[in-house]
């Protein structure tokens, strides 16, 4: 399994809430819609949380505060998988990148794959 992380920032026309509501909503749907075609194994979207908290354990590591507007996970079986989607789905990948750009800057966003190593893993109370 593999997964694709992408840190987001949004379209300098856009305030936080603005992007958040249409990320959620919007595209939200979109990925929704789309992700059996995509060959999407899961899709989540992480929206930033604003509490001391952070503040306290970024200043306890002499680290710093992300800035993100949000971050999305995509998980694929492989990056076969993924390249089928390429290939067979390239107007629907098409259609969500269209979507991405009328909200995310993708000039200043990231994304990076990685490979899960799970470490701790609880059973659901």
């Amino acid at each position: 399994m593999i997964k694709c992380v992408f840190l987001l920032r949004r379209q300098p026309h856009l305030t936080r809430e603005e992007f958040l509501a249409y990320w959620r909503n919007q595209h939200g749907a979109l990925a929704k819609e789309v992700s059996g075609v995509m060959r999407m194994k899961r899709y989540v979207q992480l929206h930033p949380l604003d509490h001391p908290m952070g503040a306290l354990l970024a200043q306890s590591r002499n680290s710093k505060l992300m800035d993100w507007d949000g971050i999305t996970e995509c998980w694929w079986e492989s990056f076969d998988d993924l390249a089928l989607v390429a290939g067979s789905a390239g107007e629907i990948a098409e259609k969500v990148l269209a979507d991405e750009k009328s909200f995310v800057d993708l000039s200043r966003s990231e994304m990076m794959f990685f490979e899960e190593n799970e470490v701790v893993s609880l059973p659901a109370a």
